[in-house]
């Protein structure tokens, strides 16, 4: 099965935590989101991941989301999805700093100040950045640098329909 197109994110979470040792807390979420009529597919999703984690229905919205929050779980089960079918968007980019943030976390050097920095040093250049709260309690982070992706073809003919049904309309 191949996910290169489907709309998914890769989601590092890091909030202040009076339990933990630094007072902060980093988690790493793997989500795809989709609208409720294509729950099935989110479970054939979920299927060919082994079963792993949940999958989520928000009523409100009509969107329910495949989450995978172990770090074990997304090293394993999910990112050699992704090494088998790459990205050729600017997702891969996003790709490579969400697998360091998960090596960094499974290596428990998030447990310790250098490695909880490095991990916001990546956060900074992943997604949509870093919140103002974040910038203000690290304000040593240095947001690492984006590779540039020079060379950007079409891996086969399906992965344009595929890309057309995760980003596509037609009116």
């Amino acid at each position: 099965m191949c996910l290169s197109f489907i709309k998914w994110k890769g989601i590092c979470i890091v909030r202040k935590s009076k339990g933990h040792h630094l007072g902060w807390r980093t988690e790493v979420v793997f989500q795809i989101g989709l609208h409720t009529k294509d729950l099935d597919l989110l479970k054939s999703i979920k299927d060919y991941f082994g079963g792993v984690e949940i999958i989520s229905e928000s009523k409100s919205k009509d969107m329910c989301a495949f989450r995978v929050s172990s770090p074990k779980q997304i090293l394993e089960q999910i990112l050699p999805h992704f090494y088998k079918y790459p990205l050729v968007t600017k997702k891969h980019i996003d790709y490579q700093l969400f697998k360091n943030i998960v090596e960094i976390m499974l290596n428990k050097k998030h447990l310790t100040e250098s490695g909880l920095q490095e991990i916001v040093n990546l956060r900074a250049s992943l997604n949509l950045g870093l919140s103002d709260e974040l910038k203000a309690a690290f304000p040593n982070t240095i947001p690492v640098k984006r590779q540039i992706l020079t060379k950007q073809q079409i891996p086969h003919p399906q992965w344009v329909a595929g890309f057309v049904t995760a980003e596509g309309c037609f009116l």
